[in-house]
């Protein structure tokens, strides 16, 4: 049974890598055509954000989502949610096979307050 509340669109793009202009590090790139995914976003506490993740945060969401769509939300991705620009700074899943398996994704408002 699939996630039954599942208000918002966002749209997600990873990162790929590339070298930065002296050659010494690998930075992110944000290229690719980005992919939509319906879920569930909600605010969450920066006390909250660090009890479920382990990260500290400043102005955070909590998005739940399909398993099936767990994999689009690799760690640094950006994703886009009522028009503003989050990144990708926590992943968990609960994928036990019970119906209610989602993964929760926490993502962090870029330029955070």
């Amino acid at each position: 049974m699939p996630l039954a509340f599942k208000p918002h669109t966002v749209s997600v793009v990873a990162a790929t890598k590339r070298k930065d202009v002296d050659r010494t590090a690998e930075v992110p790139l944000y290229t690719a055509t980005p992919t939509s995914v319906s879920c569930d976003v909600q605010p969450i506490s920066s006390e909250a954000a660090y009890r479920r993740f382990g990260v500290e945060v400043s102005d955070a969401r909590n998005l739940l989502c399909e398993m099936a769509d767990f994999a689009s939300f690799p760690m640094g991705a950006r994703v886009t949610h009522d028009g503003e620009t989050f990144t990708v700074v926590g992943r968990r899943k609960w994928d036990g096979g019970w119906d209610t398996d989602h993964g929760a994704v926490l993502i962090e408002r870029l330029g955070g307050s």
